[in-house]
């Protein structure tokens, strides 16, 4: 049972509010893997009770678990299950140090390659 947060890779997962202007987005992937094509995906099984929604405010992306468990699956990691209840997807990113002969260049960010 997921309790606050839990992550699958590179992706995190965190209970959470979603605020107001999101707008749906279609499918089902919350994030695609850029190295090895793998791709984790939101599953709900209407079958069981359960619908799920992702939605989006710019970069940020949320889902929306009604009814019944929906699941995060990815071939290189278990299953995550997700209660019902509103998640915000967050992607993992890493450190990029300025080159070393580019004294001005300041440090950035990037998302993880999966």
């Amino acid at each position: 049972m997921l309790t606050q947060q839990v992550r699958q890779g590179d992706v995190l997962i965190v209970r959470a509010e979603i605020p107001a202007g999101t707008r749906r987005r279609r499918g089902w992937t919350i994030a695609e893997g850029e190295a090895t094509g793998h791709a984790h995906v939101l599953e709900a099984a209407p079958v069981e009770g359960a619908t799920a929604e992702l939605r989006a405010l710019g970069e940020r992306l949320f889902a929306r678990i009604l009814g019944g468990d929906a699941r995060v699956m990815h071939p290189e990691h278990g299953p995550v299950v997700l209660p019902p209840g509103d998640y915000e997807i967050v992607r993992q990113r890493e450190y990029v140090p300025p080159p070393i002969d580019s004294p001005t260049r300041r440090p950035t960010t990037r998302r993880v390659r999966d």
